[in-house]
């Protein structure tokens, strides 16, 4: 996940364990708050072109804020890490700020990503990503898309919904690179959808980028937001294989 907080501004976030989060910029800082054992807080650390927290073996909190200019923050992991986080939990990525997309101009902007390194699924595993999302009630289209790079998972548009919950499962057919998954429909309860399910050939066997987007396909007067609420990624194998 990558995101952006602007200048003169403060966010505080949940760094899961195993975690790193890599921040850039130039001015602001960082610290690391309880409940994390003293002894491996960071303190008040400034920013100046990047700083690197993590990472733990433990959740931890981290306040993050802003001077004149805005900053980046990013969630990753070293695959080491990240193998031990997901042998631990089936969680792999969990966002619960909110972003949001206004419909100012067509532009198809994300806002989630998440980086899976190569081999991390096995030929049996399954990613589960379930979405949130908060619209305004209007005839307006706001389409909203999940992709793994050109190869589009998910292509839905919404008109006049207030809220959708999303969920998309995404199954390796014993193998690395040949998937079965959910149909691309609005209907929430699957089994109901009136489309067949789809394949895909994602290569898991080299790192692949989760993007959700958001977009207006009319631009209007950029008063109206869709909102990405809340995310939540996980990674589904049997023990041991």
């Amino acid at each position: 996940m990558s995101a952006a907080l602007a200048p003169n501004s403060n966010i505080t976030v949940t760094l899961a364990a195993n975690g790193i989060l890599k921040i850039n910029g130039q001015g602001g800082g960082y610290q690391v708050v309880p409940p994390a054992p003293a002894s491996a807080l960071n303190g008040m650390a400034s920013v100046n072109g990047s700083a690197v927290v993590g990472p733990y073996a433990f959740p931890v909190t981290v306040f993050i804020f802003s001077g004149s200019t805005a900053l980046l923050y990013d969630f990753d992991w070293s695959l080491d890490a990240y193998s031990k986080l997901i042998s631990e939990s089936p969680v792999i990525a969990q966002q619960n700020t909110p972003f949001s997309k206004s419909d100012a101009n067509t532009d198809e902007v994300s806002l989630f990503t998440l980086d899976i390194p190569g081999n991390t699924l096995t030929p049996l595993s399954a990613l589960r990503i379930r979405t949130l999302w908060t619209v305004p009630s209007s005839a307006a289209a706001k389409r909203l898309r999940g992709r793994f790079g050109g190869t589009v998972l998910w292509n839905l548009d919404l008109t006049t919904h207030l809220s959708y919950p999303l969920e998309f499962v995404l199954c390796n057919r014993n193998s690395m690179a040949a998937q079965v998954a959910t149909a691309n429909n609005l209907s929430w309860a699957v089994p109901l959808a009136s489309n067949a399910v789809q394949t895909f050939t994602v290569d898991f066997g080299t790192t692949q980028q989760l993007t959700i987007t958001a977009q207006w396909p009319v631009a209007g007067a950029g008063s109206n937001n869709m909102t990405l609420e809340s995310v939540i990624v996980e990674h589904l194998k049997l023990p041991g294989i």
